[in-house]
Order: C-alpha cells, then sequence, then structure tokens
C-alpha cells in the first residue's frame, strides 16, 4: 500500500476511533450529571416531606392527622411510629420496614422489593418529634430505581446506536479526504530526500 494511503488511512481510522469515545464521554456524562440532579431533587423533597408531616403531626388534631397525611405524595414511603413500643401508627405502606436512624440526614440503603426477590435502593430520612409526652419517629423513603426502559429516555440507546455508525462513516471518509491530500507533501518531502545522494546534493526538498 502506498505511504500516502497508508498513513491517511491510519490517521482516520484513530480520528474516528477518538470521535467514537468522545461521544460516548459526553452522552456518560450526561447520565451522570442527570442521576446526581435527580439525586439532589430527591434528597429534597425527603427533608420537605419529613418538615410538612413534622408541622401535621404536631399541630393537627388526631382525627385529622389521617386526612392531612393523605396530601403527601404517593411516591413519598411514610411511616410514623412510637419510639418506645416500635408500633407503627401512620402509614401510607403496610410493609414497610423499620430501617437504622438517620437523624434527619438523608441516607441510601437496601431493603427487599416484595414483589420479587431483588432488592430495591431507596434514599430515606427519620426525625424524632414529640407529642402529648410520646416519643415519635417520622420516617420517609423513596425508591431511586431510575427506569430508563420508560419515559423520555426509551429510546435513547437505540437512538445512539444508529446514530454512531453514520457518525463514525462520515467521520472516516472526511478524515481520509483531508489526510490524504495533507500528507502528499510530507510523502513528497520523504521521497525528494531518499533520491538525494552525493551526486545531487544541490537539489532542494519541495
Amino acid at each position: 500500500m502506498p505511504i500516502t494511503k497508508s498513513v491517511s488511512f491510519n490517521l482516520s481510522i484513530k480520528f474516528s476511533l477518538i470521535l467514537f469515545v468522545a461521544v460516548l464521554s459526553i452522552i456518560f456524562s450526561f447520565f451522570i450529571f442527570f442521576i446526581n440532579q435527580a439525586n439532589k431533587s430527591n434528597s429534597l423533597w425527603l427533608k420537605k416531606s419529613a418538615d410538612k408531616i413534622t408541622n401535621i403531626i404536631i399541630n393537627s388534631d388526631e382525627n385529622k392527622i389521617e386526612t392531612e397525611l393523605e396530601k403527601i405524595p404517593i411516591f413519598i414511603i411514610y411511616s410514623i411510629y412510637d419510639n418506645d413500643t416500635k408500633k407503627i401508627l401512620y402509614s401510607n405502606n403496610e410493609k414497610t420496614t423499620l430501617l437504622p436512624k438517620t437523624f434527619g440526614e438523608v441516607k441510601r440503603t437496601h431493603v427487599k422489593d416484595f414483589s420479587s426477590d431483588s432488592n430495591l435502593n431507596i434514599i430515606y430520612i427519620t426525625k424524632d418529634i414529640s407529642k402529648k409526652e410520646k416519643n415519635l419517629t417520622i420516617q420517609i423513603s423513596k425508591t431511586i430505581e431510575y427506569n430508563f426502559s420508560k419515559g423520555p429516555f426509551s429510546g435513547l440507546p437505540k437512538t445512539i446506536t444508529m446514530a454512531a455508525i453514520p457518525i463514525l462513516i462520515m467521520s472516516f471518509l472526511i478524515s481520509l479526504f483531508i489526510t490524504k491530500y495533507t500528507m502528499l507533501p510530507v510523502v513528497k518531502m520523504t521521497n525528494s530526500a531518499k533520491s538525494i545522494g552525493s551526486t545531487n546534493l544541490d537539489n532542494l526538498l519541495p
């Protein structure tokens, strides 16, 4: 294979691979950013919900607490239990598991998924309060299993795959075209240098 074609081909392959890796890195960074933002948003929701439930428990009459708690978003799983007896007084999930206390901090853990044999990733927060000489604990949790098979990202993997092939082909052809002509002067200089000997030292390189 001629030097020009060989060098151009190798450079084009490397350029296409670098471009492909760069695109994948951008996409990966986007997903990491999305997940981090989602975690921050979820943590903020938990803290706000903990404050809201605290206000309901302390300031509402006993017969109005359940009605007020129904206003909590369904994706927030809450339980209010007695610290001494561990008896759950209010909850929107009958299969709630009491988790180690976090004392107002949001933490991440795993719990058994009752609908399958797998574990769920959740974030949760606990907060201790007192009402009528009772020591209560509010526990609020939310699953953080991000399902990309549904929603706006459902077709993203297929779209990326379909877009990557023409991008690689086009980048290869364009870089091949560019490197082929940019390498011509170098090849001419190389060939001229090889032809210079003791009898023609006065020849100039192009």
